[in-house]
C-alpha cells in the first residue's frame, strides 16, 4: 500500500467516526451518576433505640446526620441492602416556606407611633396578654367556703417570704424600693416600655435642619427669659 492510499483510508475512517458520533443519541444522566452526585439518604431510627421509627437524614460520605430535610435531593435508605432502595427513585425536598415578617400580627406598643406609653391604651392589652401567657397565668377558681391559702412572694427574687419582715427586708434593693415607692410606683416604671430606653431611641433619630433650628431658638428664648426674670427680681 502506497503512502497516498494509506492517507486516503485514514481520512475516510475519520469521516465515518464523525458521522457515527453525530448520529448517536445524546448522553443522559444514569442512576449511578446521580448516586455519585447526591449523597444524602433518608433513614429511620431502628427498633429498640430512642425515637424508634423517627425519620432522619444522613450523608453517605461525611456521616453527618440531621433531623431536618436537606435542601438537595436524597435517596431512601434500605437497611437490608445497606444502600439506596432501588424501588424508590431520587426524592426531592418539599418547598420551604418563605420567612415570615416578625412584626406580622403585632398590635403592641411602638414608640415611633404611640409616643409615651399609656397603660390604658388598646396596645397595652396586647402586652398584658403576653405577660399572662409567659407567666402561666391561670384564672382564679372559686374555693370552697372556709378554705383559703396565702403566700407572699418577693418582688425581686420571686421566692416565698414570711409575712413579718426578715433579712430580705433590710437589703439595699428593699430599702431603695421602699424609698422610691413613696413617690411613684417603682415596679410599674421598671416594666414600662418593655425595658426599652426611650432616651436611647430618641438619640438615634436624625433631626432635620428645621427641627434643630427650632430647638436652638426655643433654648435661646428660655435663656433670655431667665435673664430678664433675674433683672426684674
Amino acid at each position: 500500500m502506497s503512502p497516498g492510499e494509506f492517507s486516503f483510508l485514514g481520512a475516510a475512517k475519520r469521516q465515518q467516526d464523525a458521522a457515527a458520533l453525530a448520529d448517536a443519541p445524546p448522553t443522559t444522566t444514569t442512576a449511578a451518576d446521580e448516586s455519585d452526585q447526591y449523597k444524602w439518604m433518608k433513614a429511620v431510627v431502628g427498633p429498640g433505640l430512642p425515637g424508634e421509627g423517627t425519620p432522619y437524614y444522613v450523608h453517605s460520605d461525611t456521616f453527618v446526620s440531621s433531623w431536618e430535610e436537606p435542601d438537595e435531593p436524597y435517596w431512601i435508605f434500605n437497611a437490608d441492602l445497606e444502600a439506596p432502595d432501588p424501588n424508590f427513585g431520587l426524592q426531592y425536598p418539599a418547598k420551604k416556606d418563605a420567612p415570615k415578617d416578625p412584626l406580622e400580627g403585632y398590635t403592641g406598643y411602638n414608640p415611633k407611633i404611640h409616643g409615651n406609653y399609656d397603660p390604658k391604651a388598646d396596645y397595652a392589652a396586647y402586652h398584658n396578654k403576653k405577660r399572662e401567657e409567659e407567666s402561666g397565668f391561670v384564672a382564679p377558681v372559686a374555693l370552697p367556703p372556709g378554705y383559703g391559702a396565702e403566700m407572699i412572694l418577693n418582688a425581686r427574687t420571686g421566692h416565698a417570704q414570711a409575712n413579718r419582715p426578715g433579712a430580705e427586708h433590710h437589703n439595699d434593693a428593699a430599702k431603695s424600693g421602699r424609698q422610691l415607692n413613696a413617690f411613684f410606683d417603682a415596679d410599674a416604671a421598671a416594666e414600662a416600655h418593655q425595658g426599652r430606653s426611650l432616651k436611647e431611641e430618641r438619640q438615634k433619630q436624625h433631626l432635620s435642619k428645621q427641627q434643630v433650628a427650632e430647638f436652638k431658638r426655643k433654648k435661646a428664648d428660655r435663656k433670655r427669659k431667665k435673664e430678664l426674670d433675674f433683672y426684674r427680681s
